[in-house]
């Protein structure tokens, strides 16, 4: 049988082997060659509309801290919640010691809007959608980049509407050749484009007859020089094969 003596040495033992153990590991994660001394050591990939200075600065790291001791997810989930991005991945490096941090950013591509507005200015909550449709505020990227600007074209509606479309109705209007202002969607019987050449009905979505429909208007990009814009309402594409000007009676 084990003596108390011997019981209370193991004891001893294994208590000084796990402190070495833990001391040394301190030692290690705490040398200056795994240190994070400087932002400069955070490489920022996949950003486009902030600049890596930026996304830098809302990092929540004290400088120096042992790499080792920075929680790559927490890092991530606070630079999601403070930044219009889709998502963020961090990840620690060794060699050399820094972070690596791959952002996708969301990228507005128009302003939404439930009624017609001539000045964005005096409207507070802007709202911007992304490529999938996605509405972002506009402060979200005013916080981090006071400088940012919203694009300029316009959807008109309620997004309940169009969301479940808009991707491959932007994808294909944002190849068009004539130049698209605004999108009204108040009326999905009828969806209307202000244009450079006025107003076009569209009807209905399909995705097919739109593609067919701005081929359509690509032709009649002569219209203006023929019949001044002040002399028709609008122009109907809702049968693109056979487009009609409504003129002004």
């Amino acid at each position: 049988p084990q003596t108390p003596q011997a019981s209370l040495a193991r004891t001893i033992w294994r208590v000084g082997l796990i402190a070495t153990m833990m001391g040394g590991l301190t030692w290690f994660i705490t040398l200056p060659t795994w240190i994070l001394t400087s932002s400069q050591q955070i490489v920022i990939k996949g950003n486009q509309l902030l600049g890596d200075d930026i996304i830098r600065s809302l990092l929540p790291i004290r400088y120096p801290q042992p790499l080792l001791w920075i929680d790559p997810q927490t890092i991530a989930l606070h630079l999601k919640a403070k930044t219009p991005f889709a998502w963020v991945v961090v990840k620690r490096t060794l060699i050399p010691p820094g972070l690596i941090i791959e952002v996708k950013e969301r990228h507005p591509v128009a302003v939404a809007l439930s009624t017609p507005m001539d000045n964005l200015r005096h409207i507070k909550n802007i709202e911007l959608l992304d490529e999938a449709g996605i509405v972002v505020p506009l402060q979200h990227y005013r916080l981090v980049n006071p400088s940012f600007q919203p694009p300029t074209l316009q959807v008109i509606g309620l997004p309940y509407y169009y969301q479940g479309s808009w991707t491959s109705f932007y994808h294909t209007v944002h190849q068009s050749e004539i130049l698209i202002k605004v999108i009204d969607w108040r009326d999905p019987s009828n969806i209307k484009l202000v244009t450079e050449l006025g107003t076009i009905h569209l009807g209905v979505y399909n995705a097919q007859r739109l593609i067919v429909q701005l081929e359509s208007l690509a032709k009649l990009k002569q219209v203006p020089d023929v019949i001044s814009s002040n002399k028709y309402q609008f122009i109907d594409l809702r049968n693109p094969i056979q487009p009609r000007i409504q003129l002004i009676k």
